[in-house]
């Protein structure tokens, strides 16, 4: 035998028995998968689903086809333009991605912020090809930078039985069919929770906005509303109608199925005045039973319309469909210039709470108006220039009252008020235990980004509120041209009223509110105002 130049000695029973471990070792490494990696692919409307690869220079062309090929934790890229479903039949571009993982969520968005548009046309409700954005019994889901536009269904984005899912930086007009009696263009439906909408806006055709859904039941809770602009346009809908909707169980149901929900920084503004309205409620609505559903730093602004059982209040709580409500709240918040009162409230549990704290309420029919059984209490509020008092109350302390004839309850202060800014109170700090009378809204709520129970989901931050993110491309979206279909009311649309006129934007107009008609006195735009991220 040819001497290899290893020593016998090598070759001990020791050393076999090592070498042998090794081996079966290796046997075994090589028996386990490889952990899987999560990939990222890319989708374009110039691309191809038959030759593409999902890769950044040979990317898939539809939505539909791209994210049945994505595996838990992947990431989609939407490319720049505009994605069409040429028939209900193909849905070639719905969005439906899978269920992510609490470590790695499946993404999609878009390539650049609003440069991925979906095209609603011929997506039907309850068929097969539903809404644009259709998250169903899945979970571990971000959605960000997308815009929805022309949606023949009665919803554009609709989250059911669903959790863990962030939709951040969206954009959505006309999101509903004009003539859809249930025209809810945002639906986060019975068994969702922890679900954030953060950083969108919704204009156009609409009954809700912006709805939590709970009435068959099952429930819906834990959600939150972070910075969503709602405005208002038209819809041929008979049914009642508000940019905000909180729609909880219909009796003879006793559980609260809308529950723990919270609108944070969120506003209801300019919607189109009309005389010819059916049941336009306003702003912010709970329908039927919800239970500790509150709003913070929240907003309704320039809501001015009539017409058959419409109220157009700021905010609506409670409903006279429902004994059991209970424990809603509105908190740092600003009703300013509509038709009915400011805050408004029905039915209600005789042993439950209702809480108004620091509220600015301004050109009102009437401040509070609470016709139900709950018990009511307004403390540390403002209210300027409302035509009545406020009525239903079960405790007021530390108000203040322009109107010192409407004044009531301890505490109240009916000194001269001087406002400058209507998210600004000017009281110093002379309510309960030193806090503000009125609303001051400079600060954003909630960390971005965060869920329910996450931390810092709840907090008053000290960010900056103004100017508010991406303002330019609200303006811009809200400002395009929008006729009303035949049959709509009203029946004409000026999109560039309110914040959208020539020279205004949306933090100026809500700061500078009561000097609207100056606007050529006020300071020029910021260059950091053009488009901020949060």
């Amino acid at each position: 035998m040819k001497n290899i130049g290893i020593p016998f000695k090598t070759f001990t029973l020791k050393s076999a028995k090592l070498s042998v471990c090794m081996a079966l070792l290796a046997i075994a490494f090589a028996m386990v998968p490889l952990a899987s990696h999560a990939a990222t692919y890319y989708v374009s409307p110039s691309g191809n689903d038959t030759t593409g690869t999902g890769a950044n220079s040979s990317p898939w062309k539809t939505i539909s086809n791209a994210t049945g090929l994505m595996s838990a934790g992947d990431t989609l890229i939407l490319k720049s333009g505009t994605y069409y479903t040429t028939s209900n039949s193909l849905c070639e571009n719905i969005l439906s991605p899978p269920s992510g993982t609490s470590g790695a969520y499946t993404t999609v968005k878009a390539e650049t912020n609003f440069g991925a548009i979906i095209d609603g046309q011929n997506f039907t409700e309850y068929t097969s090809c539903p809404y644009p954005v259709y998250i169903n019994n899945k979970s571990y889901i971000r959605i960000e930078g997308i815009k929805i536009v022309n949606n023949s269904s009665e919803t554009a984005l609709r989250i059911a039985n669903s959790s863990y899912v962030k939709v951040l930086r969206t954009s959505i007009k006309n999101g509903a069919r004009y003539d859809a009696t249930y025209g809810n263009v945002v639906v986060i439906d019975s068994g969702s929770h922890h679900v954030l909408l953060e950083d969108a806006w919704v204009t156009g055709v609409m009954r809700y906005g912006v709805q939590v859904s709970g009435f068959d039941g099952t429930g819906a809770n834990k959600i939150i509303f972070r910075r969503v602009v709602v405005r208002w346009d038209y819809t041929a809908s008979n049914q009642p109608k508000a940019a905000f909707s909180f729609y909880g169980s219909v009796p003879p149901l006793t559980d609260p199925t809308v529950s723990d929900v919270i609108c944070q920084n969120c506003i209801a503004i300019d919607t189109n005045p009309g005389t010819t309205y059916y049941a336009q409620y306003g702003g912010f609505i709970n329908n039927k039973y919800t239970l500790n559903n509150k709003y913070y730093g929240s907003m309704a602004i320039n809501i001015i319309t009539s017409g058959t059982d419409t109220i157009s209040t700021g905010f609506h709580l409670g409903s006279n469909e429902s004994t059991l409500t209970t424990g809603n709240a509105v908190i740092n918040s600003l009703v300013w210039d509509v038709s009915g009162s400011g805050i408004i409230a029905y039915g209600g549990d005789p042993a439950g709470t209702t809480l108004v704290d620091g509220v600015t309420v301004g050109n009102a029919s009437k401040g509070v108006s609470n016709s139900g059984s709950t018990l009511f209490t307004v403390k540390n509020s403002l209210f300027y220039n409302t035509t009545s008092a406020n009525s239903g109350i079960t405790t007021s302390d530390y108000n203040w009252y322009s109107n010192a004839s409407q004044a009531q309850g301890t505490n109240s202060s009916t000194s001269t008020v001087n406002i400058s800014r209507i998210t600004e109170t000017p009281d110093a700090g002379t309510g309960e235990a030193g806090a503000k009378m009125g609303a001051f809204i400079k600060y954003r709520y909630g960390v971005s980004e965060t869920l329910w129970d996450e931390t810092g989901f709840d907090q008053l931050t000290t960010e900056p509120l103004f100017p508010w993110p991406y303002e330019a491309q609200i303006k811009a979206d809200f400002s395009e041209t929008n006729d009303p279909p035949s049959g709509s009311y009203p029946a004409t649309n000026d999109t560039k009223r309110g914040f959208c006129a020539d020279g205004m934007r949306l933090s100026t107009y809500i700061q500078n509110y009561l000097n609207k008609a100056n606007v050529s006195t006020w300071p020029a735009t910021p260059s950091q105002n053009v488009l901020r991220a949060p």
